[in-house]
């Protein structure tokens, strides 16, 4: 999705989503997301997989691999099973690194 799409409310998809606009009042849940540098998200992120190069203020939950790339901003608290974080990156919150975060995410799906 390009920089000129703004949603208001909850994205769900499945399989990867390259999201680069602005997503306020909800959530996005899906499999792989890749936050471009454009984007600004101000809700919460539940994925499998996340390449964060824009900014995001809510909390993240990725059961897999997280990358915070050197443009990137997160306000709000990170979990995930695997970090990377480049140079640059910014993640003002609380941060937890843990195996667990598959058995969070089930206890959290919407219903």
């Amino acid at each position: 999705m390009l920089s000129d799409v703004e949603i208001t409310g909850t994205l769900t998809f499945t399989g990867e989503l390259s999201f680069d606009g602005q997503l306020h009042g909800g959530d996005i849940i899906g499999e792989v997301l890749i936050i471009g540098p454009k984007a600004k998200i101000n809700g919460n992120i539940q994925a499998a997989s996340l390449v964060l190069h824009g900014t995001v203020q809510g909390d993240v939950l990725v059961t897999g691999r997280c990358e915070l790339k050197g443009s990137a901003s997160l306000v709000g608290s990170l979990t995930t099973n695997r970090l990377a974080m480049d140079e640059g990156a910014t993640l003002i919150g609380k941060a937890e690194i843990t195996p667990d975060a598959k058995h969070r995410a089930a206890q959290q799906k919407p219903r």
